[in-house]
């Protein structure tokens, strides 16, 4: 198989966060401490944070470590699944989940999701392929939530996704909420369209089953609001690109069906993969 895709400095970074302790992960990577830490002093000044907070040989992650692990997890992930995609056959002592997903779990839910997962299970192997493939191990959907909860079927929901409701930091115009009654237009993933009230549906000038696209033309619009799944936002609300407006949606939720073959269902990795997407939405 072909080296490993890597970024090391991240890679320093997650085992110091895991470990607790330059000391460990030094040992734990086979390198020396004082280049453990140089590879963290290096990423928080490329960063521009600090990342971990040192006292008497402990360390333990600031509030921007803690909200940057999540994006180290998942570009770590992606590392190791295009090595593993395009460097060869998966080895004989990884095991191999295939998972079915739709486009908005497939991007904003399962990355963190099997990033968070794959760090402590370095044997396995997760393949996401589309919703159609019939050969999946488990399949992860969202869908409108329903009025009344089937109790019986509650343990393959793997949690609600809520809507966002953002507006690009950029925007000057005055926006006042009440309601639903928000003035200026609308741009919304295309999921929602059948869930919106009439009144507001009309005013959606742009609906898109990309959510990317969806953000790309809010950010740069000087007065359309975004109606988006939450997780799509998150980076953008977190950076202050964007701003979360005080408005609720609870109609606009969405729940995320976890639904496993009969073969896969009895395995301990299931309950795994459920405790982690249910976590990561």
């Amino acid at each position: 198989m072909a080296d490993n895709f890597e970024d090391f400095k991240l890679k320093v970074f997650v085992t110091v966060a895991r470990r607790g302790s330059f000391t460990i992960a030094a040992k734990e990577l086979g390198v020396t401490q004082p280049a453990i830490s140089q590879n963290i002093n290096s990423l928080e000044k490329s960063l521009g944070v600090q990342l971990f907070q040192r006292v008497r040989g402990d360390v333990s992650l600031t509030d921007a470590g803690r909200a940057f692990l999540r994006y180290a997890l998942e570009i770590n992930y992606w590392y190791d699944s295009a090595s593993r995609m395009f460097g060869g056959e998966v080895g004989s002592s990884v095991v191999k989940v295939r998972v079915a997903a739709d486009s908005i779990c497939a991007d904003y839910i399962l990355p963190k999701a099997l990033a968070t997962l794959m760090a402590g299970r370095p044997d396995i192997f997760f393949e996401v392929v589309p919703v159609a493939d019939g050969d999946a191990d488990a399949c992860i959907t969202a869908s409108p939530a329903p009025a009344a909860i089937d109790f019986e079927a509650e343990g393959q929901l793997g949690g609600t996704l809520e809507a966002a409701v953002a507006v690009s930091a950029l925007n000057k115009q005055k926006i006042v909420v009440d309601g639903l009654h928000v003035s200026g237009s609308f741009a919304a993933w295309e999921g929602y369209r059948s869930l919106l009230p009439p009144d507001l549906c009309a005013r959606v000038k742009f609906f898109s089953y990309s959510a990317e696209l969806v953000k790309e033309v809010v950010c740069t619009s000087g007065h359309l609001v975004g109606i988006l799944p939450a997780p799509a936002v998150a980076r953008e609300l977190l950076s202050g690109e964007f701003l979360s407006l005080p408005l609720s949606l609870p109609e606009l939720s969405m729940d995320i069906h976890f639904v496993a073959s009969p073969g896969f269902e009895g395995k301990n990795i299931y309950k795994l993969l459920f405790e982690a997407v249910k976590q990561g939405r």
